[in-house]
């Protein structure tokens, strides 16, 4: 019922937008990462097939000063897609004259948006952090203005895989639209979890492999092709380097083996081996292949200010794709730096561990676009136990603090972060988004100390009450 008090909403939703006028223009506006790039691309490609006039914008975050200059602008007609539902209350109040289309699964203040419609799953008890991104949202929103559009069904398990909903598998919505992927470009295989797979030497896989980290290895090329001469794995033949889809099934066993070993001492090895998505249309070589390349690709260009490449990947533009090989290997480089420094500081002042919660006080050892994609790296490393909170912070060029949160593996007991990072920021000039499973704020610089005395003082508290019960 759930659903189909969801599949419902969109239907009406589309209905309306099919109302407007093909001269009016429409303005997109979704997030930087490779949920919100999906999102952006999903849309892109329906509005395009309206011939519809349209124009679309990629930003980190909807912080107060971008709504400012959003409300100034002259546009009548908006999507936001993987964001503004933390927003309502500044559309109601500021663009009350202005048609407001919301395509989100993060958490909703205040639900009443007087001019337009709010698309959230979580309105209709379909969880947003598991069942559906706002990619999948965007799909359903896309396929119900066009059936045809089905067939970019592909997109928004990329943009579910990016937002970190596979886990061995997909549930709820995700699952259904997986099915609509395969009846098209996508195909599903069980295999060895590897980034790099389809194009990276074997040792170079290894090498530079973050989910999953592989401790004494990842980072390190000789320890890579240690593994590999420990393991009987002959890695170069007839001249050329072999890639993990050039070993024989007995030889991919004894990787597997060797990988559990390495893992098991340090975190938890389970997902290494499971489901493997790959794009039929694209070449066995190609970095798109497989659909986890596919995401982090898509994170790479929106993190490293190259948004408009990742959404040219996604509409299949081959200058795009070039240019997206340029920018991964610096993107691999800086996620390794970022995680060995974690690594190489775990028992320092820069990590803060707890019972309940790590703090990584990352300063500007890592990049401020990139420190929750780290967290999410860390958190589903199995470094740490089962629903730890994980709280890093990372400095950016404005002189403010990124904050990420994670849970630390899978969340089974539903631990809500965002409610955990609301409840911190108490006190604290913040602007803070997410959802259950993953939420961020900006802070300015000169709030780290209250910021990081708010933590200790919200989980010690919490700890207490948990005593007391």
């Amino acid at each position: 019922m759930a659903l189909d008090s969801f599949l419902n909403c969109i239907k009406k939703s589309t209905e309306e937008f099919n109302k407007i006028s093909s001269n009016e223009h429409i303005r997109v506006i979704s997030n930087y990462d490779c949920d919100g790039l999906t999102s952006a691309a999903l849309i892109t490609k329906a509005l395009a097939k309206q011939d519809r006039i349209f124009s679309v914008r990629i930003i980190k975050q909807l912080t107060n000063k971008i709504l400012k200059e959003i409300a100034t602008e002259s546009y009548n007609y908006y999507i936001f897609a993987d964001l503004g539902s933390s927003s309502i209350d500044f559309f109601n109040n500021n663009m009350q004259n202005k048609k407001i289309f919301i395509l989100d699964h993060h958490q909703i203040k205040n639900s009443d948006l007087k001019n337009g419609f709010i698309i959230n799953p979580l309105l209709f008890d379909v969880d947003g952090s598991k069942e559906i991104s706002a990619a999948g949202v965007s799909y359903l929103f896309t396929k119900s203005l066009d059936s045809s559009n089905e067939e970019n069904a592909y997109l928004s398990i990329i943009g579910a895989i990016g937002d970190s909903q596979e886990n061995s598998g997909f549930i709820g919505c995700n699952s259904l639209i997986l099915e609509d992927s395969t009846k098209y470009n996508l195909e599903v295989k069980n295999g060895l979890r590897m980034f790099g797979s389809q194009t990276r030497p074997l040792h170079k896989m290894l090498q530079f492999s973050t989910d999953p980290y592989i401790p004494g290895v990842t980072g390190d090329e000789q320890a890579a092709i240690s593994l590999l001469e420990e393991s009987g794995i002959e890695y170069y033949a007839n001249n050329k380097w072999k890639k993990l889809n050039d070993l024989t099934e007995e030889e991919v066993k004894r990787l597997t083996t060797a990988l559990i070993m390495k893992i098991s001492n340090y975190g938890n090895p389970k997902n290494i081996f499971g489901p493997v998505y790959s794009l039929k249309n694209e070449p066995n070589d190609s970095i798109l292949k497989d659909v986890k390349e596919f995401s982090t690709v898509l994170n790479c260009c929106g993190r490293l200010n190259k948004p408009s490449v990742g959404i040219g990947l996604c509409l299949n533009d081959k200058q795009s794709k070039g240019k997206a090989l340029e920018l991964i290997s610096e993107y691999r480089k800086e996620i390794t730096d970022g995680l060995e420094w974690f690594y190489n500081n775990k028992n320092q002042d820069g990590i803060i561990e707890h019972e309940s919660y790590v703090l990584i006080v990352a300063e500007g050892y890592i990049r401020d676009s990139l420190i929750g994609t780290i967290t999410s790296i860390i958190s589903k490393s199995g470094v740490y136990n089962e629903g730890k909170i994980l709280i890093s912070m990372a400095h950016n060029v404005d002189g403010n603090t990124k904050i990420s949160t994670r849970i630390s593996r899978y969340n089974i007991n539903n631990i809500n972060v965002k409610e955990i990072l609301d409840n911190i920021c108490i006190g604290i000039n913040a602007e803070v988004g997410g959802h259950i499973e993953a939420a961020g704020a900006i802070i300015s610089q000169a709030d780290e100390e209250l910021f990081i005395r708010n933590v200790k003082e919200f989980f010690n508290k919490s700890l207490i009450e948990n005593v007391g019960n």
